[in-house]
């Protein structure tokens, strides 16, 4: 069967239909060797090739080889040329069936490392049982990028871009994409949740642009968050809302507003397994994650530090899997007290470690006023655009709304 199978694999055409299913894997030792030269010579020249142009890569491959070994290739690529001709159609089902089966392979080695202890391993068989279900195998390096100016500037050509409403931070920073991964921060009672609620569901925000957004929260009760978005959404303070004669109007307003595009879910020890189990089946487009560094991974690590990078990476790679952008809420550190410049080393925990996996970190300073509506949003990491520096908002916390 292998033979037959590498005799197919001679046509361009054919090679090229199945490529993304192909691993060296998949054939037996003795065969392993010339799938490698046809792998080899077909990404170089594109065209068919024959046996004894294979026999000829082969001596290339093998400069040194001795004599009875040459002769055992030779009659092993003979016996190629004297294979059965099978239908295309089976010999591209017989790969699949391979395939699948060296993925069930693959997975049930990862399942006895994660018997062993290995954390991470748990990560790869995700992204093995991913491969499986689409029915491909891409190669272990990954599909080349795009050179061409429309993959490129896809974004930019299209208008995917989510847009931020606040507007002295869009001139800068106009919005998350899809796939990726930012991380808000501030000290306590700075507006966090605010910041979510109003970009989220304000005039101008995620959804009145028609963007399915997920709060998930395990830190306050979710219920205060959406008592935010009441406040934010109509522009109402609370005390209004629950007045009598506006009560029901103030449902009937804010139901019609979202139209089933966001909703806050209590996540408390929820861990990234289940998160992630729940963005794939709700399928949003923004996830907020209020607090990030309280998600659960499993694994054992020497320090906390250490625990919140793999947090964070597994976050980003979240984000990439389920095509959505992921935003983590975090606590500043001490030292961002009364600071007026909150760059990622006053994230609380794993200062660097967390910043390194992010596309974008937001910081949040207010000044030492309690009731001063200023806050200052540092931009200090932005890959998305380049541009790094402050930007000035104010925040009326009645509404929940951050205005520029």
């Amino acid at each position: 069967m292998d033979l037959s199978i590498i005799k197919g694999l001679c046509s361009h055409d054919f090679y090229m239909a199945n490529a993304s299913k192909l691993n060296e894997s998949l054939f037996g030792d003795e065969v392993k060797t010339l799938f490698r030269i046809l792998q080899k010579a077909h990404e170089k020249f594109g065209t068919d090739i024959t046996t004894a142009e294979l026999m000829m890569l082969w001596k290339v491959e093998h400069p040194v080889a001795t004599r009875a070994y040459t002769l055992e290739a030779e009659n092993l690529i003979r016996s190629v040329s004297y294979a059965d001709d099978l239908n295309p159609a089976i010999v591209a089902d017989t790969i699949t069936k391979l395939h699948v089966r060296d993925l069930g392979k693959q997975i049930a080695n990862k399942g006895l490392e994660i018997a062993e202890g290995n954390p991470h391993a748990l990560s790869d068989v995700l992204d093995l049982a991913e491969k499986g279900l689409e029915g491909y195998y891409e190669d272990e390096f990954g599909p080349k990028a795009s050179m061409l100016v429309r993959d490129v500037f896809a974004a930019k050509l299209t208008g995917s871009v989510i847009p931020f409403n606040i507007k002295s931070l869009a001139q800068h920073l106009p919005g998350v994409g899809r796939k990726e991964f930012g991380i808000l921060f501030a000290v306590p009672e700075a507006g966090k949740t605010s910041f979510v609620v109003s970009l989220s569901v304000g005039a101008g925000g995620f959804v009145e642009n028609g963007y399915k957004t997920l709060v998930l929260g395990n830190e306050e009760a979710i219920d205060r968050t959406i008592q935010r978005a009441y406040q934010s959404i109509l522009g109402w303070r609370e005390k209004k809302i629950l007045e009598d004669e506006h009560i029901d109007n103030a449902e009937e307003k804010v139901l019609a507003a979202t139209d089933g595009l966001f909703e806050c879910r209590q996540a408390q020890d929820w861990d990234l397994t289940r998160i992630e189990q729940y963005i794939r089946k709700e399928k949003p487009a923004i996830v907020w994650i209020d607090q990030a560094d309280k998600v659960q991974i499993p694994g054992t690590f020497a320090a906390s530090h250490e625990r919140l990078r793999e947090l964070y990476r597994r976050l980003r790679e979240t984000a990439k899997r389920y095509d959505c952008a992921v935003i983590g809420v975090s606590q500043a550190a001490q030292t961002a007290t009364n600071a007026n410049y909150l760059d990622y080393t006053h994230m609380e925990g794993s200062k660097i470690g967390k910043a390194a996996e992010a596309d974008f970190i937001i910081g949040i300073s207010k000044s030492g006023t309690p009731l001063d509506p200023m806050r200052t949003l540092t931009i200090s990491k932005n890959k998305l655009t380049g541009w790094h520096g402050q930007v000035v908002c104010s925040l009326d916390a009645d509404i929940a709304r951050y205005e520029a």
